[in-house]
């Protein structure tokens, strides 16, 4: 998804030819006309593709053509079928290539669940880890999988993936305290915070985000 083309932008900014994916029109409209405005349109190709259905030849490109794919903001919680969207990215990635990605953290969730009372819907996601993005407004909510770090590794190894790290995204609660934020150099001391607790094992389970770096083992 094209949510995070600041991303994307910096790749093309740096020299790289950068394919952006997204199944809205409006979302790669968005993002092509900011590679406009940066003069990158010669770096920068839109596609419109659904996450499941990918094909190199869509792209404009060969199976293995691709050294790094991204796919923040969660999308892959978010399609119906995340071990035939994970297939599709890694046929598109070379050898020795590179997957970063984020997912929505299961154990994130826990509390909303607890809050509302209903221990029948609690088992039912703690087992499947399937519910809906929780938006204030209903026709706003959209069907997710929330993964543990022990769901997310065994879905990237049945995948036929080699996992380099899987670590936390927003552990710190910043969108709830605010006044953390209140200067500069508060905000440097957080983001190192933020990183150090990121990779520390032991806090997965208060992150938002499970983050996650993998190499696709050899097409089968």
């Amino acid at each position: 998804g094209v949510r995070h083309r600041p991303l994307g932008l910096k790749l093309a900014k740096s020299g790289f030819q950068t394919t952006f994916v997204d199944e809205s029109q409006a979302m790669l409209d968005v993002a092509a006309r900011k590679a406009g405005e940066m003069g990158l349109e010669d770096r920068c190709h839109f596609v419109r593709a659904d996450l499941c259905n990918l094909e190199a030849s869509a792209l404009g490109q060969e199976d293995g053509s691709f050294a790094l794919a991204v796919a923040e903001g969660n999308p892959l919680s978010q399609v119906s079928d995340a071990m035939k969207a994970l297939g599709g990215i890694r046929k598109l990635l070379a050898p020795g290539a590179f997957l970063c990605a984020t997912v929505n953290n299961l154990s994130h969730a826990l509390d909303h669940f607890a809050r509302e009372g209903d221990l029948e819907a609690l088992r039912k996601f703690v087992a499947s880890g399937r519910t809906q993005w929780l938006a204030h407004e209903r026709e706003e909510r959209f069907d997710v999988t929330m993964y543990s770090s022990e769901s997310l590794e065994r879905l990237l190894v049945k995948g036929g993936w080699q996992i380099d790290a899987i670590y936390g995204r927003g552990v710190l609660p910043l969108r709830e305290h605010q006044a953390l934020l209140s200067g500069e150099t508060d905000k440097r001391e957080l983001v190192e915070t933020e990183l150090a607790l990121a990779r520390d094992p032991s806090h997965l389970g208060r992150a938002s985000q499970l983050g996650f770096v993998a190499t696709p083992l050899a097409n089968r």
